[in-house]
Parts: C-alpha cells; sequence; structure tokens
C-alpha cells in the first residue's frame, strides 16, 4: 500500500490484468496475462483491447471512506464497466468513485482502441481511498 498526503492510501491494481485484441468485432485469441504497463506491440488487423481485472473490496473501509478509482486506461477507454456497470466516461478523465458500486468481489472491464493504447502511458492503476 502506497501512502499519500493527508492520510490516504492507494491500493496498487496494475498486475493480475488479462488482455484481449479483437480483429474485426472478434477475439483473435485467448486472454494474456499483463502488468500495467502494458508495453505489448498490437497487429496492424486489432481494432481494440479489453483490459478487465478482478479485485475484492479494499479491507478495513469504514462507513466515512469513499473509493476511486484512478487509471489512466479510462482516459482513452471507449466503455469501462465495474460489475457489468458502465462507468461514465469522459476524455482524458482518469478518476472515478467506485464506492457505491462495490461489492465483495469485483470485475473491471475496459476497451480500448488500439490506436490509444499505443500512445497512451499505461501505469497509472489503483484504488484510492479517501475520508469523506
Amino acid at each position: 500500500m502506497d501512502r499519500l498526503p493527508n492520510h490516504l492510501h492507494a491500493i496498487r491494481i496494475h498486475a493480475a490484468w488479462e488482455r484481449m485484441e479483437f480483429r474485426g468485432g472478434s477475439a483473435s485469441g485467448p486472454p494474456i496475462k499483463v502488468t500495467l504497463p502494458d508495453e505489448s506491440e498490437f497487429d496492424s488487423a486489432t481494432d481494440f483491447v479489453v483490459y478487465s481485472r478482478k479485485f475484492n473490496f479494499p479491507s478495513g473501509l469504514n462507513g466515512t471512506q469513499r473509493v476511486e478509482l484512478e487509471c489512466s486506461l479510462l482516459g482513452v477507454a471507449s466503455e469501462a464497466t465495474l460489475n457489468e456497470e458502465p462507468i461514465s466516461l469522459s476524455v482524458g478523465k482518469t478518476r472515478f468513485d467506485i464506492t457505491s458500486a462495490l461489492r465483495p468481489h469485483n470485475y473491471l472491464r475496459l476497451t480500448i482502441p488500439v490506436h490509444a493504447a499505443t500512445n497512451t502511458d499505461l501505469a497509472i492503476a489503483r484504488l484510492m481511498i479517501f475520508e469523506s
């Protein structure tokens, strides 16, 4: 866990992602395990990439705290879901409050156009805990 200013903390979620490439609307193969930043080169026929990751509810969270997902991929995603519920995206925005959407076991899925995946710093991926 990282210590951040004002007694906040972050839980890194840069490891244990799965990446699946799509060509012509169909998966081009099985998911591949990756760690962010993903420095893979994509085939020119790849249209978009889906990154997904499972994570558990942050331990020790109390009713006065909120959780924000901060991920560089969110700034370029064409679609994002948490537990199959859409995250309302804004171009360039990389942090979202997800407190009310969290469950004991969570599934995050991000769809990224391949041109954006190859032109983005994909290093940041963490859950940030704030005192409300």
